[in-house]
């Protein structure tokens, strides 16, 4: 299951980020990519299985705080 949502999110946020950089993405962004959605997806069963404590807006937010820069300069 976890191997099929890293694939889907994998594909979705490539697609989006060639719309938005109008070009194929390079390895290092691939790489990059790849390994963020890998630790958020991680992260985020980690927080479902065992920490009922953390809000989830506060997730998202140090998710996001966690993103490369070389990402974020992709998607903002």
């Amino acid at each position: 299951m976890w191997a099929y949502m890293h694939g889907y999110f994998v594909r979705r946020y490539t697609e989006i980020a060639r719309e938005k950089t109008g070009a194929e993405l390079d390895a290092q962004t691939q790489f990059s990519l790849r390994l963020y959605c890998y630790g958020t997806l991680g992260m985020t069963r980690e927080w479902l299985m065992k920490d009922n404590l953390t809000p989830a807006d506060t997730v998202v937010r140090m998710m996001f705080a966690s993103m490369p820069e070389s990402l974020r300069g992709v998607f903002f």
